[in-house]
């Protein structure tokens, strides 16, 4: 798992909303359609090497 002050900031602003549900999405990434992270569920907040998995709760 990758390891530094930004990730383990990542972890510390993003660990206390776990099993919420994304309500409102901001910012603009070319990776990744924000958009696409509305109504779903945060399962974790680790940060694993080059993957990012969303699923549907």
């Amino acid at each position: 798992m990758p390891e530094g002050p930004s990730v383990r900031k990542f972890q510390l602003l993003t660990s206390p909303f776990v099993g919420q549900v994304v309500a409102k999405v901001g910012g603009s990434s070319q990776k990744l359609n924000v958009n696409d992270l509305n109504a779903l569920r945060l399962q974790d907040s680790q940060v694993s090497c080059a993957t990012v998995e969303f699923t549907d709760p």
